[in-house]
C-alpha cells in the first residue's frame, strides 16, 4: 500500500478503546487512501466486527457522505458465503462509518505475495466462488466496479469473500478533479502508477458506461494474476497502461507456467476480451465453465489418486518372496473389494433380442411400468402411430389410427393409459389413450415429448418459447394449463427435448444441442451431465440412479451410461445400427432401444428433362447448396470428422467431376452454405462454444471473413440479389428476426439493420431475383408457414402457405415462383412450388420432390435458373430391440 505526503496529515478517527455508536474499538487494521479499518466489538449483539469510516478530508463532502450510505445500505441487501456482509451503516460527527463482517484471513494480494503462483485447482475454486458473489450482486443490479486482489478475503486459504461493493465509482466522482489519489492509487512527480487502474475494464478506462460485463473483466484480471504472480497489465505509466488495457493483450500464461490447464486459460481469456460482447454474457455462462472445468480437474485428480493408491513405490524392495505375494494378494482382494463391493456396478450381462422386423420404421420404445410390453413409434400402416407389443416380440396392437402423425409415446405409472404426442389437432399437442386404445383425449395443446412422473401428477413435455426454441416445461396432470417452463437459455444451448422423470420425482434430465443436463423439477439451476458431448441425447433415468443416454462420442452411435454426476461413463451397446431412445423397466432389468438404418443420398434434378441422379453415398452430408451456375456443389459434412466442415463438389450436368475439396478446416462446426449471387462468396454460419455467428469465405477457399460479432446467435444467411448484404436470423433483440448487413469487397460495410418485427420466430430468409421481396419462414407454436415481404416496407408481410409446416424457402429463377419444403399435411417431407402472391387459386401447391422417411432433412436448393435441383433423400428402417439383464440391473 502506497503512502504520499497527503495520507501523512491525516489524523485516524478513532483509537483503540473508542466507543463509536454501539461498537467498542480495539485495534486499527490497516489504512489506505480510502480510509481505515478497524476491529470492534458489537457491543449489544457480543461479536467482533469490521469498522470502516473514510478520511476526514474526503467525507467532509455532504454527497459523499449522503452517497457513501445510500450505496453501503444497497449493498447490505447482499447475503451470500463469498460476500463480506454489511452489517450496520450510520452516521457520528459528520463521519459515516459501515460494520462488516470479520473475516479471519488476509487479502488475495497479501495471499499472492506469500504464496506466488497458486494451484489451477485453487484458483478455479477462488474463481467460482467469486462469480458467485458477483452473480449474487449482478442479480441485486448491483455492480462492484473495484475488483482487485486487496477487495478479495482470503479465509483460511479455502474461501475467497469479495468485499468493498460499490465504493470505487463514489470515491472516482468524488475526487474528480483534484490531484487526489484514488484508493492505492499514488501519482509520482515522473507519473508512476500502481494500483486499482490495473483492474479497470476497458469502457471503465474509457468513461463508458458499464454492465455486469465491466466486473467480469476485471476478475478476469485478478484470474491472470492468481495463475502467473504477475498483472495481467503491468505497465507502471499511467498512459501506457490504460492503452494496454484497451487494445493489447496480456502474455500468454504458458509464459509463465505449464501447469495451467488450456481450458482455464481460455476462460481467462474470454473473460479479458476488449469488447464487452465477445465476454462471458453473464456471471451464470462463467459459472457453468468454470464448474465444468473443476469437475474434469476434481475427475482427474482422483483418477491419479487411485492410480497412485494401486501403484507401490519404487523405494520397496523385495525383501522376501513370501513378503512380495502377500503384498499382492492383498492388493489384489483391495481391488477386487472396491470394483465389485464399493465401485459402480458393472452393466448387466444380456443378450439383445430383436422385437420387430419388417420393413417399416419402429422406434421410439417406452417399456411398460412392469416392463412386459412396449409402447413405440411406426409408419407400419402408412402412417406414424402408436404400436403395443409384447417384449418378446409378436403381433402388435395399433393403439391409434389416425391420419396425423401420433408419436413419442410414455406410459402412466400404473400402466393404465399413455400420452403421445399429435399434431392431430393441427399443431403438436399432448393426447392421452387407454392402454388398449380407443379413443384419444387432449391433455396439453402446443406441446410435445411428454412423459409422466413416477407419482403420476405431473407431465413434463418440451415446448417453443417466443425465440422458437425449445424449452422444458412440467405441468399438473389433473390442470394443465397451470404448467411452467422449466429452463431457460443458461439451461444448455437450444433445442431441450425428451424430459425423462428421476425416480423420485424431484429432478429431470433432457437433451440440449450442447448434450444432456438434469434440473430440478421445480424449477432452478440446471447443469450439464458431467463431459456431456453435443451428440449425447435422449437420456432416461435408471432406478438404479444412472442415466443412459445415446451418443455419438465414440464415433457410432451408441448407448451409454453415466453416474448422475456425470462421472464413470461407459459404452452400454455396440453401436452396430445407430442404437438410440433407450428404455428401463421400474425393477431396471430390462433394458429397450431403437435401431435405425437409414440410408441418405444426395439427389440431383435437372427439371427441364425431368432426369434425376442419386449421388448415393454413405456420408453423413447435409446442406446442400448449388453455385448460381450449377457448376458447384457445396456440402457441410464431417466425412473427415468429429466436425463438420465445408467440401467444394464440381459438377458436369448431373455427373460428379473429380474429388470434393475441403474448403474449412477451423474450430466449430459449419452450417447452412449459400453463394453469392455472382458465386465468388460462399456464405455459412459457423457453431462454436454454444454461439452460432456469420462469416463468409472465398468459393476458391482461404481465410473466412466475420460478419456478425454480436453475443447473439446469428444463423440462416442469405445474399441480396446483387450481392451488396447479407441477410440472417438473429436473436439479439430477443426474438428472432431478420437483419441484414451490408457487404462490399468482401467485408462487412455497415452496422446491422432489422428487417422483420413482430413475436414470430422467423427463419430462412430469401431475397427474390429482383431484390424487392424478401421471404421467409414465420414460426409460432401453432404455425410454421411462408410469408413474403417487400423490402421498401409499403405493405406488411403475407402469407402465401397454410398449414404447410414449412422448414425451407427459395425462388424459383425459372417461374418466379416460391419453392418450400414442408410437410403440407402429409405423413413425409416433400418439396412444393407455391405462388408468391397471395389469394392463389386454391389447388394444391405443386410437388416437386419427396424427401422420404420420418428422419430425412428437409434441406435442399436451387441454381439460379431454377433448372438444376438438389435434395436430400432418405430411407428409413428401423427395430426394436431388448436386452434382459442375466444378472445385475440397469
Amino acid at each position: 500500500m502506497s503512502s504520499g505526503p497527503p495520507d501523512r496529515e491525516r489524523v485516524p478517527p478513532a483509537e483503540p478503546g473508542d466507543r463509536i455508536h454501539r461498537y467498542e474499538i480495539i485495534e486499527l487494521l490497516g489504512s489506505g487512501g480510502m480510509g481505515v479499518v478497524y476491529r470492534a466489538r458489537d457491543v449489544e449483539l457480543g461479536r467482533d466486527v469490521a469498522l470502516k469510516c473514510p478520511w476526514r478530508d474526503i467525507s467532509s463532502d455532504q454527497h459523499f457522505r449522503a452517497r457513501f450510505l445510500r450505496e453501503s445500505r444497497a449493498s447490505a441487501r447482499l447475503s451470500h458465503p463469498n460476500i463480506v456482509q454489511i452489517l450496520d451503516a450510520f452516521e457520528r460527527g459528520d463521519v459515516p462509518w459501515i460494520a462488516m463482517q470479520l473475516v479471519e484471513g488476509e487479502t488475495l494480494d497479501s495471499y499472492i505475495a506469500w504464496k506466488g503462483k497458486l494451484p489451477p485447482r485453487q484458483v478455479v475454486g477462488f474463481a467460482e466462488q467469486l462469480a458467485l458473489a458477483l452473480e449474487e450482486a449482478h442479480k441485486h443490479r448491483v455492480l462492484h466496479r473495484d475488483i482487485k486482489p486487496r477487495n478479495i478475503m482470503i479465509e483460511k486459504e479455502k474461501r475467497a469473500l469479495l468485499m468493498d461493493f460499490g465504493l470505487a465509482r463514489i470515491m472516482r466522482d468524488t475526487e474528480a478533479g483534484s490531484q487526489a489519489s484514488t484508493e492505492e492509487t499514488t501519482l509520482t512527480g515522473d507519473g508512476a502508477i500502481v494500483g486499482t487502474p490495473r483492474y479497470l475494464s476497458p469502457e471503465q478506462a474509457r468513461s463508458e458506461d458499464i454492465d455486469g460485463r465491466s466486473d467480469i473483466f476485471s476478475l478476469g484480471v485478478v484470474l491472470y494474476e492468481m495463475c502467473t504472480g504477475v498483472a495481467a497489465f503491468g505497465e507502471s505509466q499511467m498512459a501506457n497502461l490504460i492503452e494496454a488495457i484497451m487494445h493489447r493483450e496480456p502474455a500468454p500464461i504458458s509464459q509463465f507456467t505449464y501447469e495451467v490447464p488450456a481450458e482455464l486459460e481460455r476462460i481467462i481469456r474470454k473473460c479479458l476480451a476488449k469488447r464487452p460482447d465477445q465476454r462471458y454474457q453473464s456471471t451464470r455462462d462463467l459459472i457453468v465453465d468454470l464448474r465444468n472445468l473443476r469437475k474434469e480437474l476434481d475427475y482427474d485428480e482422483a483418477s491419479s489418486s487411485r492410480s497412485h493408491e494401486l501403484t507401490p513405490p519404487r523405494s520397496k524392495r523385495r525383501t522376501a518372496l513370501w513378503v512380495l505375494s502377500y503384498t499382492a494378494l492383498v492388493a489384489c482382494a483391495i481391488v477386487l473389494w472396491s470394483k465389485f463391493f464399493r465401485g459402480d456396478p458393472p452393466i448387466p450381462r444380456a443378450e439383445p433380442t430383436q422385437v420387430t422386423s419388417g420393413a417399416a420404421w419402429n422406434g421410439e420404445p417406452v417399456l411398460s411400468p412392469e416392463g412386459t410390453r412396449i409402447a413405440y413409434t411406426s409408419d407400419l400402416n402408412g402412417n406414424l402411430d402408436i404400436f403395443l407389443i409384447d417384449v418378446h416380440g409378436g403381433t402388435p396392437l395399433a393403439l391409434t389410427a389416425h391420419t396425423a402423425s401420433d408419436r413419442d409415446p410414455a406410459w402412466f405409472p400404473d400402466g393404465s393409459a399413455l400420452v403421445f404426442t399429435s399434431n392431430r389437432s393441427g399443431a403438436p399437442a399432448i393426447w392421452k389413450v387407454g392402454q388398449m386404445g380407443g379413443g384419444a383425449t387432449l391433455l396439453l395443446e402446443e406441446a410435445r415429448e411428454p412423459s409422466i412422473s413416477p407419482d403420476g401428477t405431473r407431465v413434463a413435455f418440451s415446448k417453443l418459447d417466443s425465440t422458437g426454441s425449445s424449452r422444458i416445461g412440467v405441468a399438473p396432470v389433473d390442470d394443465p394449463s397451470a404448467w411452467r417452463a422449466i429452463t431457460d437459455d443458461d439451461d444448455g444451448l437450444w433445442n431441450h427435448s425428451g424430459p425423462a422423470w428421476s425416480p423420485d420425482g424431484t429432478r429431470l434430465c433432457y437433451g440440449t444441442q450442447s448434450g444432456v443436463w438434469i434440473v430440478p423439477a421445480a424449477g432452478g439451476v440446471a447443469k450439464p451431465l458431467g463431459d456431456s458431448h453435443g451428440g449425447d441425447r435422449d437420456p432416461v433415468w435408471s432406478a438404479s440412479d444412472f442415466v443412459y443416454y445415446s451418443s455419438f462420442r465414440s464415433g457410432v452411435h451408441a448407448l451409454w451410461r453415466s453416474e448422475t454426476n456425470g462421472t464413470g461413463a461407459v459404452r452400454v451397446t455396440l453401436g452396430s445400427s445407430r442404437e438410440s431412445h433407450p428404455t428401463i423397466s421400474a425393477d431396471a432389468t430390462k433394458l429397450a432401444y431403437s435401431t435405425a438404418a437409414p440410408r441418405n443420398s444426395m439427389v440431383l434434378t435437372d427439371r427441364s428433362t425431368g432426369e434425376s441422379v442419386s449421388l448415393g453415398g454413405s456420408q453423413p452430408e447435409a446442406f446442400p447448396a448449388l453455385s448460381p451456375d450449377g457448376s458447384m456443389l457445396v456440402v457441410a459434412s464431417d466425412r473427415w470428422g468429429p466436425k463438420f466442415d465445408l467440401w467444394m463438389q464440381k459438377l458436369d450436368g448431373l455427373r460428379l467431376d473429380g474429388d470434393p475439396v475441403r474448403l474449412t478446416d477451423f474450430p466449430g462446426h459449419v452450417s447452412h452454405p449459400v453463394f453469392s449471387p455472382d458465386g465468388r462468396y460462399i456464405a455459412y454460419y459457423r457453431i462454436l462454444e454454444g454461439t452460432r455467428d456469420v462469416f463468409v469465405l472465398p468459393a476458391e477457399g482461404g481465410t473466412p471473413i466475420r460478419i456478425t460479432e454480436h453475443p447473439s446467435d446469428d444463423y440462416h444467411p442469405a445474399w441480396s440479389a446483387n450481392g451488396d448484404a447479407i441477410y440472417y436470423v438473429s436473436d439479439r433483440d430477443g426474438n428472432s428476426h431478420v437483419w441484414m448487413t451490408p457487404f462490399a469487397d468482401g467485408l462487412p460495410a455497415g452496422d446491422p439493420v432489422r428487417i422483420t418485427s413482430g413475436t414470430q420466430t422467423c427463419l430462412s430468409p430469401v431475397c427474390s431475383p429482383d431484390g424487392a421481396r424478401l421471404a421467409y419462414v414465420s414460426a409460432s407454436d401453432t404455425s410454421q408457414d411462408v410469408r413474403v415481404l417487400r423490402l421498401d416496407g409499403s405493405k406488411p408481410p403475407v402469407q402465401v402457405t397454410f398449414d404447410a409446416e414449412a422448414f425451407k424457402v427459395r425462388w424459383d429463377g425459372m417461374t418466379g415462383d416460391l419453392v418450400v419444403a414442408g410437410y403440407w399435411g402429409e405423413k413425409s417431407k416433400t418439396i412444393r412450388a407455391v405462388s408468391p402472391e397471395p389469394g392463389g387459386d386454391g389447388a394444391p401447391p405443386e410437388k416437386l420432390a419427396t424427401f422420404g422417411g420420418k428422419n430425412a432433412i428437409p434441406l435442399f436448393d436451387l441454381s439460379a435458373d431454377g433448372n438444376l435441383l438438389v435434395h436430400l433423400e432418405t430411407d428409413d428402417r428401423g427395430d426394436i430391440w431388448v436386452m434382459e439383464a442375466v444378472e445385475g440391473k440397469y
